[in-house]
């Protein structure tokens, strides 16, 4: 006799309230990732959690003759272990005018960051190319409150890394 297997896929009908990624993402998350060496036979290194703040941010015009286009917003992510977290960025969201997809733009450590959302999977990659380090996080939106988290960071000072994890929402006010 022969014995088979049925997998389900259950995909989650969740959608993001108006195409808004910037309104779904402000509030107040926690981050709670688990480490591992991005090599065999891939250690475990540790477990971290973060405070993460993302708030609208009004950047003031250039001039009064050029304001910011309506497809153009501005988050400020701030991170910490307390609820008062400092240091952190200012990440510019375009958002395409063909689709709901979203290009994403923040300067960090001196660096120009680029990345992208797409609308029709819910995920969002962000790309740190530093000098001494490369960085890419990809978030999924699970939920309402939930976002699965996975990071890969190669530095040459340090061991190479796969973090992975959720950022939970702790204000639950969207």
């Amino acid at each position: 006799t022969t014995t088979t297997t049925k997998f389900t896929l259950c995909l989650q009908s969740f959608a993001i309230p108006d195409a808004d990624i910037c309104k779904y993402l402000c509030g107040t998350w926690k981050r709670n990732l688990e480490w591992r060496r991005f090599e065999s036979p891939f250690d475990h290194v540790h477990a971290s959690n973060t405070v993460i703040v993302i708030q609208e941010h009004h950047p003031q015009p250039q001039t009064a003759a050029t304001p910011t286009p309506d497809n153009v917003r501005h988050l400020r992510w701030s991170f910490g272990s307390t609820l008062n977290p400092r240091k952190g960025y200012v990440m510019k969201f375009t958002k395409s005018l063909q689709n709901d997809d979203v290009m994403l733009e923040w300067e960090h450590e001196g660096t120009v960051c680029h990345g992208q959302y797409f609308w029709n999977t819910r995920m969002m990659t962000l790309q740190f190319a530093l000098p001494e380090s490369t960085v890419i996080i990809t978030y999924r939106i699970v939920d309402m409150n939930t976002l699965a988290v996975c990071i890969v960071e190669n530095n040459r000072a340090l061991i190479p890394t796969i973090q992975y994890g959720c950022m939970s929402r702790t204000d639950e006010q969207m």
